[in-house]
């Protein structure tokens, strides 16, 4: 029993010394920002094809970054939530079958996650660093808006998509207040790079998120 005690205290005692070390490089942060499609996005539903291009777009995040001890990077982790709202069209693909295109408005979502790592090019108040993203992608279900010929609404769901893309950013953080760090970052990426379908064009952005970071 005393066996069993020590050894989770141990455990325990392990624990709070590792979180205190890793903490002191650690920091977290939220950030808003705005996102431009450089293209059209390009889904497929069936002997449909929809072609929409992104008009408005804004996006909300999460950021953890941690800096290994004694260099000048850092790993990054993140989660992107976008808004988007666009127009295009729906063509359908079927040579049997009218291909007369259809306007359309689209309603939908983009969730990432990225990995990534930063190279910082100096350490102290003002921090302007470089870094290379794996974007994990995910479009939600595309909800689809138009009038048919008799003029009544149509609502159509496209099915979600999953993409695996890179990107590079750069960016400066600065240190306004100890613990507390503005962060300001440009990033292009190109969201479809693996896992895209012979129908699609690549799909690049490019987005400015700006971010308060806090040292845990």
């Amino acid at each position: 029993m005393r066996k069993s005690i020590k050894r989770f205290l141990y455990i325990i005692t392990f624990f709070f010394l590792s979180l205190h070390v890793f903490s002191q490089n650690l920091i977290v942060g939220f950030g808003w920002g705005l996102i431009s499609f450089q293209n059209n996005v390009i889904e497929k539903s069936g002997n449909t094809l929809l072609s929409y291009k992104v008009e408005s777009d804004y996006h909300y995040s999460f950021f953890l970054k941690y800096i290994i001890p004694g260099t000048l990077i850092r790993f990054k982790g993140g989660y992107y939530h976008s808004e988007i709202k666009g127009a295009g069209i729906i063509t359908n693909t079927n040579p049997s079958e009218t291909r007369v295109p259809t306007n359309v408005r689209v309603d939908n979502r983009l969730k990432s996650l990225i990995l990534g790592i930063e190279y910082l090019w100096i350490k102290g108040k003002f921090k302007p660093y470089v870094g290379l993203d794996m974007l994990f992608g995910a479009f939600d279900d595309a909800d689809i808006f138009y009038e048919d010929k008799s003029g009544e609404s149509i609502h159509k769901i496209y099915p979600s998509e999953t993409r695996v893309g890179l990107g590079l950013s750069g960016g400066i953080g600065y240190n306004f207040f100890p613990g507390i760090e503005l962060d300001i970052n440009l990033h292009y990426g190109v969201l479809n790079l693996l896992g895209k379908k012979d129908y699609e064009d690549n799909i690049t952005a490019i987005d400015l998120t700006v971010s308060i970071m806090f040292g845990i």
